[in-house]
């Protein structure tokens, strides 16, 4: 059973009057697209939100989207353990198991982080940004006298909804982190809880939730959504949203256009809004600048006159990318791109 579950105030913006420009959730094989199988919801629409005064830097626990492919498990946190494996050169290896208490003993450490589910697009803008607490989960395995495997190519992750996916053992040098809280609270059910991954600069089904094995594996593995046709790599692409507003129809008057632009470690350098279709561009003001890892939110003020109008965001990234250049990549397989937003102002 595929389980998708999202807030309405999460997800920014989900009106009709959102359209993409720049490829949207590519899949790396035919089947992903046939199957029906997405990490995003499948529907769009519905009724819009009124506009928003800001979009706080912080997402609430509450209004962080929620995806989960297989239910949402509950975990007791006294008798949750992480199981290590270490399945390489033929072998499969007990290394033993890890305690929530084993890991807070340690000290954990705040990491501010921005999910983002690789389903998103302009219509389902599945992305957050919280406080998490944690360790890095090389530092925490070092610490508590787990050896990474030295023939180990691959982590395979176990979350308890039977959730499986792989990421490089090179990502731990990233570092990925290992976390028990959001923004404060011990890590909720359906944020993960009892503990989960942050990934960086990878979408979140490389985020394992509910983590409950860890593999060292020598051999390539394909997870749930990989074997569906997604990615594999799941490298986060610059993308540029527009939250608000998001309805198709206002009335005249002076609004601010607010929206969100990341593109994982990259930080973001640039973002642009048009107010002309594209015609001419201007710098919006950053108001919260973000950084690797981290999103930057922006704010571009419009007096909205009767008549039709197409509005379009686009971001420039630190390193050089831009929304809508796939810079080549066959492997990519979710948003890529910026946006643009048709409105009627009323009395045109």
């Amino acid at each position: 059973m595929i389980t998708m579950r999202f807030s309405r105030r999460s997800l920014l913006a989900q009106g009709s009057a959102l359209i993409g420009v720049g490829a949207v959730a590519c899949v790396t094989e035919k089947q992903g697209a046939d199957s029906g199988l997405s990490p995003a919801p499948s529907g769009g629409g519905g009724d819009s939100a009124a506009p928003l005064d800001e979009i706080p830097p912080i997402t609430s626990n509450e209004d962080h989207y929620v995806t989960s492919c297989c239910g949402s498990p509950t975990l007791d946190r006294d008798a949750w353990r992480l199981a290590l494996r270490d399945r390489t050169l033929g072998q499969d290896r007990a290394l033993g198991s890890l305690s929530l208490a084993d890991l807070q003993a340690l000290g954990g450490r705040d990491k501010e982080h921005t999910l983002q589910c690789i389903g998103s697009g302009p219509r389902h803008q599945a992305i957050g940004n919280a406080v998490w607490t944690g360790l890095p989960l090389r530092e925490a395995l070092d610490a508590l006298g787990f050896a990474v495997s030295a023939a180990a190519t691959e982590l395979y992750l176990e979350g308890a909804d039977a959730y499986t996916t792989a990421v490089p053992v090179g990502d731990l040098d990233r570092p990925i982190w290992i976390v028990w809280a959001m923004n404060g609270e011990p890590l909720p059910r359906d944020h993960g809880g009892v503990v989960r991954l942050l990934v960086p600069g990878r979408y979140g089904m490389k985020n394992v939730k509910w983590l409950v094995a860890l593999h060292f594996i020598d051999q390539p593995h394909l997870g749930f959504w990989e074997e569906v046709g997604w990615s594999n790599d799941c490298t986060i692409r610059a993308n540029a949203f527009i939250a608000s507003p998001t309805t198709a129809v206002l009335d005249p008057g002076d609004y601010d256009l607010l929206g969100t632009a990341y593109a994982g470690e990259d930080p973001i350098a640039l973002v642009e809004v048009s107010l002309d279709d594209g015609a001419t561009w201007a710098p919006a003001e950053i108001t919260y600048p973000g950084g690797p890892s981290i999103w930057t939110l922006w704010r571009q003020p419009w007096t909205a006159t009767p008549g039709g109008h197409r509005i379009r965001v686009r971001a420039t990234t630190q390193g050089g990318q831009t929304t809508g250049d796939p810079a080549g990549s066959d492997t990519y397989s979710g948003y890529d791109g910026g946006m643009a937003w048709e409105v009627i102002v009323n009395g045109g």
